[in-house]
């Protein structure tokens, strides 16, 4: 299994990845708060979700 990182997303949100599901969790300086996981499933739904806003999954893909 590959080793859990920790990484920092902005707006004080982080994301690991325990080789099954992804964690998005906020900090309070402390602790973990407001945790929530997305398996493959529900990653694939939130990308679903972007395309149908119209939304970019990266900013290099920004329409001008």
């Amino acid at each position: 299994m590959p080793a859990i990182t920790r990484t920092h997303l902005g707006d004080g949100v982080y994301a690991e990845f325990d080789g099954f599901q992804i964690c998005l969790y906020t900090l309070n300086g402390e602790a973990r708060t407001n945790e929530v996981y997305l398996d493959a499933y529900v990653w694939k739904s939130m990308l679903e979700f972007m395309k149908r806003q119209d939304a970019p999954a990266f900013p290099s893909e920004r329409k001008e």
